[in-house]
């Protein structure tokens, strides 16, 4: 009885400890995504951003209604690009991942949605072939089959279109044709924190995996993107 009860004061005190670490976890990736959202309201043109913004500026390009000024929209992209992030494992990789599109049409929202879901498939093509990479190597090791890999295969532009929904825009601009065509150019974001945990849970539900191995796959795969 003893015994019992010292097991389960261990078991309790280690599930607070592991609560406590996520939840300093927790607040340490809030504080920092806090930070970011802050650069970026007081996001200030770079040098960099204005000479790039004066060549679009000369090629006719303009913003959208409502939308900052593409030497603004440039900066937050770079901003995106400098963000680093340390995964689990140690690793440091960028912490947003940017696709950049460019579509035409007649109608200025049908080239605008064009361009976005262009940009998003880019992102989805590639996280798909990072993500077979990873089960490749998971099944080198034996703790992933072959099943997993084609059931991964039958359903991944499943996984991946429920994964990639919170899009941002970090760049919009468009500029008008000939022949009353609109040519726009988006470039999307996603946070890789946002899309491991969204990976993860899809993965779960829609592939018979081991969640430990589920969660190697989504982090060899995201931090490769």
């Amino acid at each position: 009885m003893k015994k019992f009860i010292f097991l389960l004061v261990a078991a309790t005190m280690a599930t607070t400890v592991s609560f406590a670490q996520n939840a300093k976890e927790l607040a340490k990736e809030q504080y920092k995504a806090d930070k970011i959202l802050l650069k970026l309201m007081n996001v200030k043109p770079t040098s960099s951003a204005k000479k790039e913004a004066r060549k679009y500026e000369k090629e006719g390009w303009l913003v959208p209604a409502g939308e900052v000024d593409i030497a603004t929209q440039i900066t937050k992209s770079q901003i995106y690009a400098e963000e680093l992030l340390r995964d689990d494992d140690g690793f440091t990789t960028r912490r947003y991942v940017q696709s950049t599109a460019i579509a035409k049409a007649r109608s200025y929202n049908a080239a605008y949605n064009t361009a976005v879901q262009n940009a998003k498939a880019d992102i989805a093509a590639s996280l798909q072939t990072e993500i077979i990479a990873a089960m490749q190597s998971e099944i080198d090791n034996e703790a992933v089959s072959a099943t997993g890999v084609e059931k991964f295969n039958m359903k991944a532009s499943a996984i991946t279109n429920s994964t990639l929904t919170n899009t941002i825009s970090s760049i919009a601009i468009y500029r008008r044709l000939e022949d009353k065509v609109i040519e726009f150019q988006v470039r999307i974001v996603f946070d890789k924190m946002e899309l491991v945990a969204r990976l993860k849970r899809e993965m779960l539900k829609q592939l018979e995996l081991n969640s430990d191995d589920v969660e190697d796959i989504v982090d060899t795969a995201v931090r490769n993107l």
